[in-house]
């Protein structure tokens, strides 16, 4: 029998049952951790490719207010039509925890074109 060829990393990285670190074999695991792999990461934080990730971490030490919320919602939009423009964003839910300063983000994406996909990926920031 041959052997599934893995897609990519999960997230988070931990230890896999079939080798080093755990994997996906699907499109919508894989999906979901290229997501969350560019929402993430700091633009700069890169080598090499300093203009690859997303900007909402600037804004997480700034008081939670609606701008906040609207420039958070842009700075995804933005990093997704960039680096996979081959993602719908459907919704985009962002929501606050004050006490905490903590924002719950929960992106309903699908694929543009090939497959009939649709998702949800929730991440607290």
């Amino acid at each position: 029998m041959a052997v599934q060829p893995g897609l990519g990393l999960k997230l988070p990285v931990q230890d896999g049952s079939t080798g080093y670190f755990d994997t996906a074999y699907d499109v919508a695991t894989q999906l979901k951790a290229n997501i969350a792999n560019l929402i993430l990461t700091k633009k700069g934080e890169r080598i090499m490719n300093p203009t690859f990730g997303c900007n909402i971490h600037s804004l997480v030490f700034d008081q939670i207010t609606d701008d906040i919320l609207a420039n958070a919602r842009g700075a995804i939009e933005e990093a997704i039509q960039t680096w996979m423009p081959f993602i719908t964003i459907n919704d985009i839910q962002i929501q606050k925890q004050e006490d905490s300063n903590r924002i719950f983000l929960t992106v309903t994406f699908s694929v543009k074109a090939g497959i009939n996909l649709t998702d949800v990926l929730t991440l607290v920031i």
